[in-house]
């Protein structure tokens, strides 16, 4: 459970990065590890609900305008 929370934290530390510098971010593998992770049965709720958060608030980064134009 302590590395689900810790590779779920790391997340929440890149996202918060990507938030300021958009044109850095690789939202595949992004997505991709977020998948990975909520693939698992061992997820606690609160941590499934981190997970979507997190996916949820990639979603919005990419639909932004800061984001389009720095594509």
């Amino acid at each position: 459970m302590n590395q689900i929370r810790a590779e779920i934290a790391q997340l929440e530390r890149v996202r918060t990065v990507l938030n300021c510098h958009p044109w850095l971010m690789h939202r595949d593998y992004w997505v991709a590890s977020i998948d990975s992770l909520l693939r698992r049965v061992d997820l606690t709720v609160p941590d499934r609900q981190r997970l979507e958060a997190l996916q949820n608030l990639l979603d919005a980064a990419v639909a932004s305008p800061a984001t389009r134009s720095a594509a």
